[in-house]
């Protein structure tokens, strides 16, 4: 995993957080010669399958912070902080270090976040720049999801995780940062 010297904490770091792995994954990827970004090495995710999988995996933080209010708390719940001084959310290291654990013990994407039939027979060009079209959106739409909530309900509401459980929406975001530094570092690794 890439490190990242970070720890956002207002919304307005966290819109700034996710801009820049955001932008960072793009540039690395826009880097890559088109039939290479489809080049699929044994036992990893080719530069396509990650920014596919980093698309859907946006897209459903967007979609969660699109919900209304009342059904994120009927669906899960409200968090509470313990005290007033003590805030419901975890900050960035921590859901990093949670993050890092889970993987270590063997969690990995499954479901619609496997990327799936990536691959490209004719014009790997148009299929890269459609990909990471796809990627400047996601990016727009969760950095409009984001501006939209209050500083205080983001450590109110939650959305689930599949590997971390609930979180509220800004450890959500947190985690968001987190796993775009992560596949950047694995397409990195590609090159």
């Amino acid at each position: 995993m890439t490190s990242q010297i970070i720890s956002p904490n207002t919304k307005t770091e966290l819109i700034a957080a996710l801009n820049a792995s955001h932008e960072a994954v793009r540039q690395l990827c826009q880097g890559f010669a088109p039939q290479a970004f489809f080049a699929h090495p044994a036992g990893v995710w080719s530069a396509a399958e990650n920014v596919v999988h980093l698309v859907e995996s946006l897209s459903a933080v967007t979609r969660g912070l699109k919900m209304p209010r009342l059904v994120l708390a009927s669906m899960f719940g409200k968090a509470e902080a313990s005290d007033a001084a003590k805030p419901a959310s975890r900050d960035y290291a921590t859901i990093q270090h949670l993050y890092v654990e889970a993987l270590r013990q063997g969690a990995q994407a499954s479901g619609r976040y496997v990327p799936q039939n990536v691959n490209v027979s004719s014009d790997f060009a148009a299929a890269q720049q459609r990909i990471l079209a796809n990627w400047a959106s996601a990016g727009e739409k969760l950095s409009a999801a984001v501006a939209a909530w209050d500083e205080a309900d983001l450590d109110v509401y939650r959305l689930p995780h599949p590997i971390l459980g609930n979180l509220t929406l800004r450890e959500m975001l947190l985690w968001t940062t987190v796993h775009n530094w992560h596949h950047h570092g694995d397409v990195e690794r590609l090159v």
